[in-house]
C-alpha cells in the first residue's frame, strides 16, 4: 500500500500531506494576503470532503513572468465577460507585479479546489519566504450557471 496522499479522480493532483499543509499554515496562516480570510480556514480544516489541497513546485524565471504578464494584460484589456469570475483580472495583475519584482527562485504553487468549482492558487516564493499572490477562480458552474 502506498504512503502517498490520495489523488482525487477529478484532478489527478496528489493531495498535499497534512504535515506539508501544517508547515504552510504555520508560516503564513496569520499573514494577510489576497483571499487569506477565505482560504486559510479551509486549509486549517484540511477536510477531504470540503477541499482538495495540492502543491507543486515551479521555477520562477523570465518565461514564467512572461506568461503571467501576458495573462494580466489580456484580462486587463478584455471586456467584462460572464466567462471570468469577478476579481480574476485584479488577482492576476497583482500576482504578475509581484513575480516581476522577485528574483529567480523556486516557488510552490498551492492549489485548493472546492466541490463548488472555486479554485485558489497561492504562489509561495521559497527564497523570499513570502506569498507573491493568490488567484481565486471558478468554473462555469459558478461564473455562468446557465452554461455550466
Amino acid at each position: 500500500m502506498s504512503s502517498d496522499p490520495p489523488t482525487r479522480p477529478d484532478t489527478e493532483t496528489p493531495r498535499a500531506s497534512a504535515e506539508r499543509i501544517k508547515l504552510f499554515i504555520d508560516a503564513f496562516g496569520a499573514q494577510k494576503f489576497c483571499h487569506a480570510d477565505e482560504l486559510v480556514p479551509i486549509m486549517r480544516r484540511n477536510d477531504f470532503n470540503e477541499s482538495c489541497i495540492g502543491c507543486h513546485e515551479l521555477r520562477l524565471d523570465d518565461r514564467l513572468r512572461g506568461i503571467y504578464r501576458l495573462r494580466a494584460k489580456h484580462l486587463a484589456s478584455a471586456p467584462l465577460s460572464p466567462s471570468y469570475p469577478a476579481g480574476l483580472a485584479e488577482d492576476v495583475c497583482a500576482l504578475s507585479r509581484q513575480l516581476d519584482e522577485a528574483s529567480d527562485q523556486e516557488i510552490q504553487v498551492w492549489r485548493t479546489l472546492l466541490p463548488s468549482g472555486t479554485t485558489y492558487l497561492v504562489f509561495e516564493l521559497m527564497d523570499d519566504r513570502r506569498i507573491a499572490g493568490c488567484v481565486k477562480s471558478a468554473d462555469q458552474r459558478i461564473v455562468n450557471p446557465s452554461r455550466g
